[in-house]
């Protein structure tokens, strides 16, 4: 599995996006602070 985390908007989307077109590899997209991310 992998994993994005990101917390700015405009590069959230632009990672789904780059996801959803096939260009990176399908994963998770975490929209929280990393100070949040448990492991």
């Amino acid at each position: 599995m992998n994993y994005y985390n990101e917390i700015d908007p405009f590069a959230v989307q632009w990672l789904k996006e780059l996801i959803r077109a096939g260009l990176i590899p399908a994963g998770d997209v975490d929209e929280r602070s990393i100070e949040d991310v448990l492991p």
